[in-house]
């Protein structure tokens, strides 16, 4: 038991925003996966100091390709800017080389 007790101590990344994230800076992806939300699919990205949820419209669009280029840690994720839509705040986003 002491395997696993290591596994959920290492898991020390927390969730955040898109919209909390520092605008123009690029965020080197780690890894990424589609997993299954509270809301249904989503494109869970690990990046080196928390993981972020890509919004609703990429779960389509994304392939495995894709999937398997944000595992080979050459790419990042930018927030371009923030918009209100609404009641809400959306990030526009890039996703560059690293």
């Amino acid at each position: 038991m002491e395997d696993l007790n290591q596994v959920s101590l290492g898991f020390t990344k927390g969730i955040k925003q898109l919209t909390s994230l520092e605008a123009d800076v690029k965020y080197k992806v780690l890894s990424a996966k589609i997993t299954q939300g509270r809301y249904g699919k989503t494109v869970l990205l690990e990046l080196e100091q928390n993981v972020v949820f890509l919004p609703k419209r990429y779960v389509n669009a994304i392939t495995q390709q894709h999937i398997e280029n944000f595992n080979s840690r050459r790419y990042a994720i930018v927030v371009n800017e923030i918009v209100k839509f609404g009641d809400k705040e959306i990030a526009i986003l890039s996703l560059p080389y690293f």
